[in-house]
């Protein structure tokens, strides 16, 4: 009976330490969510395109404009549970367009379907980690 007792205590508290590490998800999705900020925002900076998929202006002889300075101007990084992008310099003059000039939008200003995506995608593989820890899934789980 002891031996029982000591099994269930033994599941109970690992469960519980499970439930405790849920604590860390905000900081951990936000690290996976920065990630994908500055790869979203890559391919479409080199691509010459705003969040929402809109081309960017070109110049006046046809090419793609500000694309080497704007990579270079883009910064993310996860804070805590803040993923936080950042333009510096000229590029953010071009994001909100300037001097009469058409803007170049690069920072996300709703979340963008990409991103959304990539913010569940992480929220469940952070989760599934957390509460399914060294438990087997599909065909050898164990049915209650």
């Amino acid at each position: 009976m002891a031996a029982g007792n000591n099994a269930g205590l033994a599941t109970l508290r690992e469960m519980i330490d499970r439930l405790r590490a849920v604590e860390t998800v905000p900081e951990q999705l936000a690290a996976k969510v920065a990630d994908a900020m500055k790869e979203i925002a890559t391919e479409n900076i080199a691509a010459g395109r705003a969040p929402d998929g809109t081309a960017w202006p070109t110049r006046k002889d046809g090419e793609r404009s500000h694309v080497g300075s704007a990579l270079t101007d883009l910064s993310v990084r996860a804070i805590g549970t803040v993923a936080l992008m950042t333009l510096r310099g000229v590029s953010a003059f071009r994001h909100f367009g300037t001097q009469g000039r058409e803007p170049r939008r690069m920072m996300f200003g709703n979340i963008a379907g990409k991103l959304g995506l990539a913010i569940r995608e992480g929220a469940v593989e952070i989760g599934s980690l957390i509460l399914k820890k060294g438990k087997k899934s599909g065909k050898g789980a164990r049915k209650r």
